[in-house]
């Protein structure tokens, strides 16, 4: 998917599929999690869900987030990551800054997780 003139205006960039595979290539995961658990990924701007569809092709048993501020994203993620997806509606880009709310914001409204509750980013 291209984006339009207002997506752009709102920062939305949208990542060929080929792109995301490569990045999930250079990624070491193999034994990367040996303590028994699947590994958590988040992308805080997921847009249409590439790097997430992509990345659960290398990352069988992990468990994904998907983080957007455009709510007909939302539409894209249906089917991704074979039912080991959570959508999350905010801007996951945010920091929090001039809020009350702690530095591990992810969201806007705000998503609180805990220290190194994901593995990648």
């Amino acid at each position: 998917m291209k984006a339009t003139k207002a997506q752009k205006s709102k920062g939305q960039f949208f990542t060929p599929t080929n792109v995301a595979d490569f990045v999930w290539e250079l990624l070491d995961t193999s034994g990367a999690w040996d303590d028994g658990r699947p590994a958590r990924v988040i992308d805080p701007a997921a847009g249409e869900g590439v790097f997430i569809q992509s990345g659960a092709h290398h990352l069988t048993d992990a468990e994904f987030v998907a983080v957007d501020i455009d709510p007909a994203m939302r539409n894209h993620w249906d089917g991704l990551a074979d039912g080991r997806l959570q959508g999350v509606l905010g801007n996951g880009l945010s920091n929090g800054a001039g809020s009350s709310t702690s530095e591990n914001t992810l969201a806007d409204p705000p998503i609180q997780i805990a220290e190194g509750e994901f593995d990648i980013v």
